[in-house]
């Protein structure tokens, strides 16, 4: 993912140009998986487990995030499987706006709403002196005292759906507060591969050196020294 891939197509595809490479890491005994294997598996993962993993990763970075952490909601409507009567996977992310990090999501179960998925997502987050962002359906009391609670302040929009609490801020201050294509769908594919490309994307983002997201990722498939540096921050993580 770090070097564009999506699918298992694609995984397969690197695996056999980068065999080389990657047997600096793995004894690949029985050579690189096939295509198959690369789908099959995300979709055999516990998404709880591989969750807690990530957002265990992610603390390290996300502690030392200041500012403004962004919550909001994305549909990923390429996993919608109409044979398989699933509707497109719906996530609730969290987005640390200055250091450009994602610390971390949660899938929104599909008779529920992001409501409910919310206070999960916040209960991962280190939430101390940083302000959450919300658009105006996460405008609810028990959300800003979960996110007090947790040491953190918050900025909530406000529209008509808090009809009274709009009326009385409005007489008050006088203010008025106004993704993705991808086609994995069986088993927990659409959500496990969001998150490894959170993951992608944020080992990226805290590498040095300047340039786009885009043409870092690019570099990354082409320069196996960048793409090596990249990944060797998994191993500092070890190291703490």
């Amino acid at each position: 993912m770090l070097c564009g891939g999506q699918t298992g197509s694609d995984m397969e595809l690197f695996g056999h140009a980068k065999r080389e490479l990657l047997q600096s890491f793995l004894p690949l005994e029985n050579g690189i998986p096939s295509h198959d294997t690369f789908s099959r598996l995300p979709g055999m993962l516990d998404p709880a487990t591989f969750q807690q993993w990530f957002v265990g990763f992610m603390r390290q970075f996300a502690e030392g995030c200041e500012g403004v952490i962004a919550v909001d909601g994305k549909t990923l409507r390429g996993s919608c499987d109409r044979a398989g009567q699933r509707s497109p996977l719906h996530l609730v992310g969290a987005w640390g706006g200055e250091q450009r990090l994602a610390p971390g999501q949660v899938a929104v179960d599909a008779k529920s709403s992001e409501i409910t998925a919310l206070p999960q997502l916040l209960a991962m987050l280190t939430l101390r002196g940083k302000v959450v962002t919300a658009d105006a359906m996460h405008c609810q009391r028990p959300v800003a005292q979960q996110v007090t609670g947790q040491g953190g302040d918050y900025a909530l929009a406000l529209k008509g759906n808090q009809g009274t609490l709009r009326d009385d801020v409005q007489r008050m201050l006088d203010v008025t507060c106004e993704e993705p294509q991808a086609r994995n769908r069986k088993g927990h594919c659409a959500e496990n591969l969001a998150l490894l490309r959170k993951l992608a994307l944020n080992l990226a983002r805290l590498e040095s050196s300047k340039g786009s997201m885009r043409g870092k990722l690019k570099l990354a498939g082409r320069d196996d020294g960048f793409l090596i540096r990249i990944l060797a921050q998994f191993a500092k993580i070890h190291m703490r």
